[in-house]
This record gives C-alpha cells, structure tokens and sequence, in this order.
C-alpha cells in the first residue's frame, strides 16, 4: 500500500514538473 502510495506521488510529481517545463517554454520567446 505505502508503495503504491509513492509510485503515485512520484508520477504526479513527474506530471507537475512536466506541465511547468512546458509552460515556462511557451512562455519563453
């Protein structure tokens, strides 16, 4: 359970960091 509680955490975390490269690039001109 309480890996499965990590895998999770990590994969948004990975998510999170996704989005906010992809926005802070858009952003750049």
């Amino acid at each position: 359970m309480k890996g499965k509680i990590l895998l999770y955490s990590t994969m948004l975390l990975l998510f999170v960091g996704l989005i906010a490269i992809s926005t802070s690039q858009a952003l750049t001109p």
